[in-house]
């Protein structure tokens, strides 16, 4: 026997569910892979300190920290945080649109098309452009999908199971070449309680071309490397899944 619930929720504000969300999209792709790109970046321009944008849980973060550096996890969901200080980060709880730090960093980065994609107008992204140009030493790293190669409608139905966790999402949208409107429509099962939830969470994703991020940064930042994919492959407009776009300081 089984029970339905359904609601709206945000999928980022469940840090149980979250990643098992998180392997149903991305089909099982190695964060170590990840981590260890990122971790050879930073080490190559002597980093110590990270901010993390969007870090969520602490998916990378507590792998770099593993790696010796120096993390502080900034998200806008306090239980993904609260997740974060159990592996024994740094955490700040804030929207993009309200970072108002003193702190310096050697570094910040932003993984998996948090930010900028998430801060919802231009001038918003310019804001915080211009306040990390103000408080980051070293380097930037700002991931997003290769808005290149989106199609300009999708419907695509992922799955995904950890433990007695399986869940469905069904992803309809559509793009307009910098704007992305999508809708999540969850359902997820309790193999163990056979308790049944569905659910739904929209967002809207503004892209940020690297001509957007050099005018928004300013003069002091310049872009020291484009690449396609956490295998450090070349970007390549017409083919790469990624766009990571490295800023070093000048």
């Amino acid at each position: 026997l089984s029970s339905t619930i359904r609601r709206a929720m945000r999928i980022y504000d469940n840090s149980r569910l979250y990643p098992v969300w998180r392997d149903a999209l991305t089909r099982g792709q190695s964060i170590e892979k990840e981590a260890i790109f990122l971790s050879r970046l930073l080490k190559q321009q002597g980093v110590r300190t990270v901010l993390d944008l969007g870090g969520g849980c602490g998916t990378h973060a507590r792998l770099l920290q593993d790696e010796g550096f120096d993390v502080t996890v900034l998200d806008a969901s306090k239980e993904e945080l609260d997740a974060a200080m159990r592996k024994g980060l740094t955490t700040i709880h804030c929207r993009f649109e309200e970072i108002h730090l003193e702190k310096r960093y050697d570094s910040a980065m932003s993984i998996w098309t948090t930010f900028p994609p998430y801060v919802s107008d231009p001038e918003g992204q310019k804001r915080v452009f211009s306040h990390l140009s103000g408080i980051v030493d070293k380097m930037m790293i700002f991931d997003q999908s290769n808005f290149a190669m989106l199609p300009e409608c999708i419907d695509e139905t992922y799955s995904g199971m950890q433990d007695n966790h399986e869940l469905t999402v069904r992803r309809k949208g559509t793009f307009d070449g910098k704007v992305r409107r999508l809708r999540y429509e969850h359902r997820y099962l309790d193999r163990c309680s056979m308790i049944e939830q569905e659910w739904h969470d929209d967002e809207v994703i503004r892209y940020c071309s690297v001509e957007d991020q050099a005018s928004f940064l300013g003069p002091i930042w310049r872009c020291v490397g484009k690449y396609g994919d956490f295998d450090g492959a070349a970007y390549e407009e017409g083919s790469s899944d990624r766009l990571i776009s490295v800023w070093g300081r000048t």
